[in-house]
């Protein structure tokens, strides 16, 4: 059990110049790093922090524990998890990216460890900076109103709007999700021009010496690629034998 995704859509996937995950192996974080105008850049960070109540010897708890155990770390997991992200973000801060961090702390985001660890390196959580009335839980099977997951960010990205939604909505999951929308001039520096979608270029067919150069170029193909010749011998094959499903398959292959 246990590990981190993230998916980059529509607009900021031309955008992405790296991505990279936690170098452990342990799946306790991933990135994707975005290009912007004149030097900035955005790297979004997914964070999954285990929780240490949850009996049994697989949890991920557990298994971060055997293998800082092995490596001789001074940490347990979640103390470790913070240590060795706070120097990843170090150094990213260093490089001057803005950082966009959603995280599963496992506790209430507003305070411990969770809330001392962000705020030294200087970053907030841009839902509850938007709203300042207390947060739902958002986790389902809290009882006391914490949001144990957070989107954090550094000072120079301002939410423009965020929120959560209902348990439920959106996807399968025990979480709420949350949400933040960001524009492209605090993220990348521009509004971003909308994207222009290729058009297919389609046959003229009403023009006899473009449909004469199209099939000419067809049978050329036929050729070089040797389609022409596995299909005779196909049909040979299957003219001598009879149809089968295993024919049917190779059919469907050519």
């Amino acid at each position: 059990p246990g590990g981190v995704g993230m998916i980059a859509s529509e607009e900021v996937t031309h955008r992405i110049i790296a991505t990279g995950k936690d170098p452990t192996g342990l799946g306790r974080w991933c990135w994707i790093h975005l290009q912007g105008r004149n030097g900035i850049r955005v790297r979004t960070i997914t964070v999954y922090r285990p929780c240490n109540d949850t009996p049994g010897a697989t949890t991920t708890y557990q298994q971060q524990n055997r293998y800082l155990q092995r490596h001789q770390s001074d940490f347990e997991p979640r103390e470790a998890l913070y240590e060795d992200l706070h120097r990843a973000c170090s150094e990213w801060l260093g490089a001057g990216d803005q950082l966009i961090i959603g995280i599963d702390a496992n506790e209430d985001v507003r305070t411990g460890q969770t809330k001392e660890f962000f705020s030294t390196l200087g970053m907030q959580e841009a839902i509850l900076a938007r709203h300042k009335k207390s947060p739902p839980a958002t986790y389902n099977r809290n009882t006391r109103r914490q949001p144990i997951d957070g989107l954090f960010v550094t000072p120079g990205l301002k939410a423009v709007s965020a929120g959560y939604e209902a348990f439920g909505v959106g996807c399968p999951s025990d979480h709420r999700i949350l949400w933040a929308d960001f524009t492209y001039a605090t993220a990348f520096g521009f509004n971003s021009p909308p994207m222009t979608r290729p058009e297919i270029r389609r046959l003229d067919n009403k023009n006899p010496r473009t449909v004469e150069k199209y099939v000419k170029e067809v049978r050329k193909s036929l050729v070089q690629t040797g389609i022409a010749k596995r299909l005779f011998a196909f049909e040979v094959k299957a003219d001598q034998l009879g149809w089968n499903p295993q024919f049917q398959k190779e059919y469907d292959d050519i």
